[in-house]
């Protein structure tokens, strides 16, 4: 979910950090981005046009509209087959899991090692799906938001717009 750029929900969210240049530069060069669903703190309008060079991935959502709207965009966008391996590259694989709260998991696997990218999203029951695919690996990263800190919906401000939190 690459939001890079901009404010999130009518500018109530910002980020906390600012990208080192290198970084950001990766991130415009890489050759896939992987949205997970819909919300402006993971599709970030701001951010998509610096995103110009790779292939937008999608969890097979129902109705596709953010593969319409994308599209219609002009962007490349491909939706991952849903609880399926797809290889990307020699060395990289994934497995999306998308959920009835248009949310969606992504686990990845590179040369041989696990990232589950949980992120936001509800688990849904795909815990023992998840734990079953990991026990195959040897080594395992969980990346998973647990709604504290950086993405926290408290945002307050006193009357002249200096934030207090």
């Amino acid at each position: 979910d690459p939001w890079i750029d901009g404010g999130a929900y009518c500018g109530s969210w910002g980020q906390d950090y600012e990208i080192p240049a290198p970084q950001m530069q990766a991130i415009r060069n890489a050759e896939y981005h992987w949205f997970s669903h819909g919300h402006p703190d993971h599709l970030n309008i701001a951010s998509l046009p610096k995103l110009t060079k790779g292939e937008f991935l999608l969890s097979n959502h129902y109705g596709n509209r953010i593969k319409r709207d994308l599209t219609a965009a002009g962007f490349r966008v491909r939706v991952l087959a849903d609880r399926q391996w797809i290889r990307l590259s020699q060395a990289i694989r994934v497995y999306s899991i998308a959920n009835q709260n248009q949310d969606s998991l992504l686990l990845v696997d590179i040369n041989g090692r696990l990232v589950i990218n949980q992120n936001d999203s509800p688990e849904f029951g795909e815990a023992f799906r998840v734990r079953q695919v990991a026990k195959h690996f040897k080594e395992v990263y969980m990346l998973q938001l647990h709604g504290w800190g950086g993405a926290d919906m408290v945002n307050i401000f006193d009357p002249s717009g200096r934030r207090l939190t």
